[in-house]
């Protein structure tokens, strides 16, 4: 199973909305000798943006929220660890459309990558304070 991405408007496009919906698929990787037991079907740059005390949003940060390539713009005070019906439900949408052989209702285990975004898309680089 190759690695491909899919976006409805270019890696840095956005929607209708201002968001982009983008999504990226890896082959699930085993040890050897065991099965494979799907795919891992990313939903990228769409997970709740936070704003607690670990994970600070600026003034400016605030203020640039609308410019953000997300469809949600609310900021959450809570990390949240369970399954997110809204991204869920944008996967299985996603598979059902471009991945019809798959079952979107089936799913093994789901998790969420944690990290920051720029307005302009572009990485954050910088040496860590610690």
């Amino acid at each position: 199973f190759p690695v491909f991405t899919w976006s409805e408007a270019g890696y840095k496009g956005r929607g209708k909305d201002g968001g982009c919906e983008y999504y990226y698929t890896t082959p699930h990787v085993t040890h050897p000798g065991e099965p494979s037991f799907g795919v891992k079907i990313g939903f990228h740059r769409q997970g709740p943006l936070l704003n607690t005390e670990e994970f600070q949003v600026s003034p400016g940060g605030k203020a640039s929220i609308d410019k953000m390539p997300h469809i949600r713009k609310e900021l959450n005070r809570e990390q949240q660890f369970e399954l997110d019906p809204f991204a869920f439900s944008k996967v299985q949408e996603f598979v059902q459309k471009k991945m019809p052989g798959l079952n979107a209702e089936k799913h093994v285990g789901y998790m969420r990558c944690l990290y920051q975004c720029t307005p302009d898309l572009h990485m954050i680089l910088g040496r860590h304070p610690e």
